[in-house]
């Protein structure tokens, strides 16, 4: 989200568009050597800020402000802020999954603690004057450039297809799952989740947390109903695969990944949840690893907090 250039504040601010800056010949740009964006990942290289105003410099020195490289994306919702300073390039890369569509990235200068700012460079108006600026005031701003980003799922198709979710018509707090259709495994969820996952499904960073906590569980009781069904009806698990077009995707990628083949009396014995990793690509454990990338705290973060 850019910081408009009608935002009024109650001090002078210096912007990279001089005619909206409160400084007379200050310059204030971010700067990079490359932006790429590949299968795997957005790579910002030597992202740096330029800045001619030497008062602005001694602030950063003194660590009474920093600046700042932002990248935001709306398509995910992703956010974070990057240290960058006048001196020195900063390499910065990123998991492309973070990413899809419009890529937003800015630069600001941020106040790290409460002091009295003036400023030679100050327009005529605000010259002579100090003004009492807060931490986390915004002094500089610089608008920036988009990128975008298109990124392709990559799941097997085979099997998450496998899955319909639905939005269930009814007011509920749980998930219910029919096992009994013979095309799809069935998934309806309450209005208002499905309105959330449908508002992030498409995004590929969510697919392992999605699948490890819809699609795993889903996927197991419906291995667990046609363990069921063989023990009672003693039929072989050919013909259940005949009936069920999901679990022929199911056992096809499972003796693909485990290299074996799988009788009626072997595939009785076998873990459905075990199965359900197996072929979902260990999700639940992937997830974990989405989550941290997501949501752990950055190391510039942590270092902001304790300041």
């Amino acid at each position: 989200m850019r910081i408009s250039q009608n935002r009024l504040f109650p001090y002078p601010v210096l912007y990279s568009n001089k005619d909206s800056s409160s400084y007379k010949n200050s310059i204030y740009r971010l700067e990079y050597d490359n932006v790429v964006v590949n299968n795997n990942y957005l790579i910002i290289t030597q992202a740096r800020i330029e800045l001619n105003n030497d008062e602005f410099k001694n602030l950063i020195d003194k660590g009474k402000v920093q600046a700042y490289l932002l990248i935001e994306c709306p398509g995910t919702i992703y956010r974070e802020k990057f240290k960058i300073t006048y001196d020195k390039g900063e390499d910065i890369q990123l998991d492309i999954r973070l990413f899809e569509g419009k890529v937003e990235i800015t630069s600001f200068i941020a106040s790290k603690c409460d002091f009295n700012l003036n400023n030679g460079d100050f327009l005529d108006d605000y010259s002579g004057y100090e003004f009492n600026v807060e931490k986390g005031s915004i002094l500089a701003i610089e608008d920036g450039f988009d990128t975008y980003v298109d990124y392709s799922t990559i799941n097997d198709k085979k099997v998450s297809s496998i899955f319909l979710i639905i939005r269930d018509s009814e007011e509920t707090k749980n998930i219910k799952v029919i096992t009994d259709d013979r095309k799809k495994i069935k998934i309806y969820m309450p209005p208002k989740e499905y309105d959330k996952y449908y508002s992030l499904k498409s995004n590929e960073y969510f697919q392992n947390i999605f699948f490890s906590i819809i699609a795993i569980p889903a996927l197991t009781k419906a291995i667990q109903y046609i363990q069921d069904k063989i023990n009672l009806e003693e039929l072989k698990l050919d013909d259940y695969m005949e009936d069920f077009k999901w679990l022929r995707s199911i056992i096809d990628a499972y003796k693909k990944i485990k290299q074996i083949n799988i009788d009626t009396d072997e595939f009785k014995e076998l873990d459905a949840v075990e199965i359900s990793q197996i072929v979902m690509n260990n999700a639940s454990v992937n997830a974990i690893n989405d989550l941290m990338t997501i949501f752990a705290p950055s190391t510039d973060r942590e270092e902001d907090e304790d300041e």
